[in-house]
C-alpha cells in the first residue's frame, strides 16, 4: 500500500494507529481510483483517433474533496479514532486545487469507484492483512 497517498495514509492512520492529525483541513484535492485509471488507458486506445494530440484531465468532479470532507468520510467507516483538525501548524503539501474533467467526460468517460467505495476497500484490506511499514517515500 502506497501510504504517500493522502487517502491511504489517513484510512492507514485511522485504522492502525487510531488517531489523525490534520493540518489545513480546508485544502481541496482530487483523487481517483487505480481502477479507473487503468480504465482510463483502456478508454484512451479506445478513443484514440478522438484524443489524439490533446491532453485530458483523467477523473470526476464528484472526486474532488476537502481534505476535511476525506476525513468524515473516513469517521464514517471507522469510528472510534481520534481524529483532530490542527489549527496551528501546517502540512509540508502545499497542494490544494480543484480540477475540471469535462473534457474527457465530454467524449464518455466517467469513474466507476467513488472515493467513499476506495476507503470501504482500503478499511477491509487493513482490517484483513497486517500490514509492515518499512517501505516507505518519508
Amino acid at each position: 500500500m502506497r501510504l504517500d497517498l493522502l487517502i491511504n495514509d489517513f484510512v492507514h492512520k485511522a485504522v492502525v494507529s487510531r488517531s489523525l492529525i490534520v493540518y489545513e483541513h480546508h485544502f481541496m484535492r482530487t483523487f481517483i481510483h487505480v481502477h479507473d485509471m487503468a480504465r482510463a488507458f483502456c478508454f484512451a486506445l479506445d478513443n484514440a483517433d478522438e484524443m489524439l494530440g490533446e491532453v485530458y484531465n483523467v477523473g470526476s468532479d464528484s472526486m474532488n474533496h476537502s481534505k476535511q470532507e476525506v476525513c468524515e468520510l473516513i469517521r464514517e467507516r471507522v469510528p472510534g479514532f481520534y481524529l483532530h483538525y490542527a489549527e496551528i501548524g501546517q502540512d509540508a503539501d502545499k497542494r490544494n486545487y480543484i480540477v475540471a474533467y469535462d473534457k474527457i467526460v465530454r467524449l464518455g468517460y466517467e469513474t466507476a469507484v467513488t472515493v467513499p467505495e476506495g476507503i470501504d476497500e482500503l478499511v477491509r484490506g487493513l482490517e484483513a492483512v497486517p500490514f509492515r511499514e518499512e517501505y516507505r517515500n518519508t
